[in-house]
């Protein structure tokens, strides 16, 4: 397999904080791998790094001479005043080149100059470059290509990158979300194109059934490494459920060899000989080994016994706006009780929130006015649904806050991850909606 890119030794860190100590992976040719980690642990920062978005204090990026990358972030902007056709013009690739060179040769009317950008055209199969980027932003349903990308939600904008991504026809695609505000019939269009193509993708998406069905190799950062595992997604999870056992297993022969020695140590008064200074050596080693797994999270929790706690969690007073827009004014959040057996909870949770029932009413009627506006029919499907959300602030700013019942949400571990049991959602329902 041809290499594409290579990672080594990379060392990332803000401040304090080491996102990754010595971290290394590849992508070779027609390799598409998925990015899988705890949210906050990197994810975004490693594709930027590797796109050269950002810098890093040691290792070595090495990409194959004569590569050509393309990027999709996961908050891109274009330049102010430039049109959704113009941004698809952006790419750098030979086809665009080709359409440039022969733009420009046309302006000059020097016939030998105009005669090579033609031949250049055909070569790159580029008369119909523009007639593709089209057909690509259309699939994205993005359909007024003059329209200034100033003037597009965030949501059409990712997908105007997405498709300046694609119509670069890079060997090497790097995604970041590719899948945000991408309605299933879109994302259905992107796994065929992507799989009509010969490129190598390096992508993080929260979209496990895109990984499914897209990804060849599943690469997961863990504890500031990296680990590989060939296969899709669903493979992933059997391969990474056995690590973790290994890594248990492990973990218990260590704490057991751990506390033999420790007691070993303290029975003895002072090394003597080379042999006990070598056990000496060997103690200190392993718990400085135990001290980096402790600090690093590396913690499994197994939970046997009943435990029952009072008023263990307490959110009074919590406001959140961006801009003018307040999301959350005065929300109080407390759970009052905790039981837990084995692999299930109950959580008893009292909210002190606006009630959704007279909400409802209010955004009824101000939804009822907008479909009488006539005004709508000239908009597209995000215009209209941020004119929705703008509604759903004002009626939710019309209603006063009130304290729930106690709700009783079931949780359930599943792979050592606790979660909402079935049930949850319709006592939170209940808790919102209930006058």
């Amino acid at each position: 397999m041809v290499s594409y890119l290579q990672v080594e030794g990379l060392v990332k860190s803000f401040g304090d904080r080491v996102l990754f100590e010595n971290l290394s992976l590849g992508v070779g040719e027609g390799q598409r791998i998925g990015l899988i980690a705890k949210n906050g642990t990197g994810k975004t920062t490693l594709l930027n790094i590797i796109a050269g978005r950002e810098d890093y204090e040691a290792g070595r990026i090495t990409f194959r001479r004569d590569l050509k990358v393309a990027y999709l972030e996961q908050n891109p902007a274009f330049p102010e005043g430039t049109t959704v056709l113009d941004a698809c013009f952006l790419a750098d690739s030979p086809a665009l080149r080709a359409v440039a060179a022969y733009e420009q040769a046309v302006a000059s009317a020097d016939e030998d100059v105009l005669h090579r950008a033609m031949a250049e055209m055909d070569a790159q199969d580029a008369w119909n470059y523009e007639s593709r980027v089209k057909q690509i932003l259309t699939q994205l349903k993005i359909k007024d290509f003059d329209q200034p990308t100033g003037q597009l939600s965030g949501g059409q904008v990712k997908r105007v990158a997405l498709a300046n991504a694609l119509i670069a026809e890079p060997d090497l695609l790097i995604l970041d979300e590719p899948t945000n505000h991408l309605d299933l019939e879109m994302t259905e269009w992107l796994e065929e194109y992507l799989a009509h193509t010969r490129l190598s993708l390096l992508m993080v998406t929260h979209d496990r059934y895109f990984l499914d069905r897209v990804c060849s190799d599943i690469v997961e950062i863990d504890d500031r490494q990296a680990y590989v595992y060939h296969g899709n997604y669903s493979l992933y999870l059997e391969k990474r459920q056995q690590r973790l056992d290994a890594a248990d297993a492990q973990r218990e022969r260590d704490n057991n060899l751990y506390r033999t020695e420790l007691e070993w140590i303290r029975r003895q008064p002072q090394a003597r000989g080379t042999k006990a200074r070598s056990r000496v050596e060997s103690f200190g080693e392993l718990e400085e080994r135990l001290r980096k797994r402790r600090e690093s999270g590396d913690v499994r929790l197994d939970v046997k016994a009943a435990y029952i706690g009072k008023k263990i969690f307490e959110v009074r007073g919590l406001s959140k706006r961006f801009g003018d827009k307040v999301i959350l004014d005065g929300f109080d959040y407390r759970i009052d009780e905790v039981k837990v057996d084995g692999d299930s909870a109950t959580a008893t949770v009292v909210l002190t929130c606006k009630k959704f029932d007279a909400f409802a009413q209010a955004l009824t009627e101000a939804t009822t006015a907008l479909a009488e506006d006539g005004q709508t029919a000239e908009l597209d499907a995000d215009q209209i649904n941020e004119k929705v959300g703008q509604l759903v602030l004002e009626a939710l700013g019309s209603v006063e806050p009130t304290e729930s019942n106690p709700v009783e949400l079931p949780f359930t571990r599943t792979d050592n991850a606790w979660g909402p049991a079935s049930g949850a959602e319709q006592a939170l329902s209940t808790a919102l909606f209930s006058g």
